[in-house]
């Protein structure tokens, strides 16, 4: 290697001994990780294949009526003062401070409480119908629904059926 490829080397080696096999946290992130995977890709290494979390999907789920949901507004609804946005470091400070908020609301509005319950309602399809109410608790049905043949029913408010079927994969129902 020569001079110029050994400094995105080191910092390759030096950003996978940091995050070794935590779980990464990006406010959008399909665009925070390309910018990584290009670095990556730079030093012919493989990205990390570590869990990743978005604040994004999050937000668009549990905030359904803010008309935009980009990390300032997000930190702006969620009361947290910030400065110097679209630098990286204010950027990254911002999305852990937000995920710490948003899992304080999953936690006490949804009873979420592992990692696999918190993956499993970011799943969830995004709420467009600001009707469509995610009742607390979710995490966990979410996570019981088996991935076989069964029926569902679709209830209202009043707990009325508004329609039933059936399906295949009952799991992958639910999530589109």
């Amino acid at each position: 290697r020569d001079e110029d490829t050994d400094i995105p080397a080191i910092f390759i080696d030096r950003l996978n001994d940091f995050i070794g096999n935590s779980i990464l946290v990006a406010h959008n992130r399909s665009f925070d990780i390309s910018f990584l995977k290009s670095e990556y890709e730079r030093v012919f290494e493989s990205f990390p294949n570590n869990p990743i979390i978005c604040t994004l999907k999050l937000s668009r789920k549990l905030f359904p009526n803010l008309t935009s949901r980009s990390l300032g507004d997000v930190a702006k609804h969620l009361k947290i003062r910030h400065k110097n946005l679209h630098r990286a470091l204010a950027d990254a400070t911002l999305t852990a401070k937000i995920f710490i908020k948003l899992l304080d609301k999953l936690k006490s509005d949804y009873l979420i409480k592992t990692f696999e319950e918190l993956k499993a309602f970011e799943s969830l399809p995004n709420r467009k119908n600001k009707g469509i109410i995610i009742k607390e608790g979710v995490g966990k049905d979410f996570i019981n629904i088996p991935d076989s043949p069964g029926v569902y029913i679709f209830k209202n408010k009043k707990d009325k059926p508004l329609y039933v079927g059936k399906s295949k994969s009952l799991k992958k129902r639910v999530t589109n």
